[in-house]
């Protein structure tokens, strides 16, 4: 929970990396980049059909383009990086509506509400003693030179 509120995700763009990409690249460029790096990877292609990792690498490669090339898929990926909640992207996918739901709440804020700088303080305590100089100064004009208040104080009310 405490990784919740503080906003701490230290979650990796693992798609984007694999494919050279990253989150503001375009669907031709993730598929330019896609074609570059399947050619070497192929099943078709592979002079040693035993080796593991270039089928791995693969297989992450085919998954990564899949998800990306896939405006609904890859804006749900992109929602998956942003949330703070512990899950695998498998898990996120399978539960997106309800932690869509639940999760409004913990929108980090992109700007802070109060200004740190001490001129907009200054400039902010002169606006609110000027506002109660105008208005104290109204109010006393008003209040104890009226004809109804005299009369009430003289008890002729």
């Amino acid at each position: 929970m405490d990784q919740v509120l503080s906003g701490d995700n230290t979650r990796k763009a693992e798609y984007y990396e694999t494919l050279g990409c990253d989150r503001a690249s375009t669907i031709e460029q993730i598929t330019a980049e896609y074609r570059a790096r399947v050619k070497s990877l192929h099943p078709d292609k592979l002079l040693d059909e035993s080796d593991q990792d270039k089928k791995d690498q693969y297989l992450r490669l085919q998954t990564a383009y899949s998800t990306l090339s896939d405006p609904e898929e890859r804006k749900c990926y992109d929602a998956w990086l942003e949330c703070l909640l512990p899950f695998s992207y498998e898990e996120f996918k399978r539960n997106k509506d309800a932690v869509k739901v639940s999760m409004h709440w913990v929108t980090p804020k992109q700007t802070p509400m109060l200004s740190d700088s001490e001129e907009s303080e200054k400039a902010r305590l002169q606006e609110h003693k000027d506002y109660m100089a105008k208005t104290s100064a109204r109010w006393e004009a008003d209040r104890y030179h009226s004809d109804a208040v005299r009369k009430f104080r003289n008890y002729e009310i």
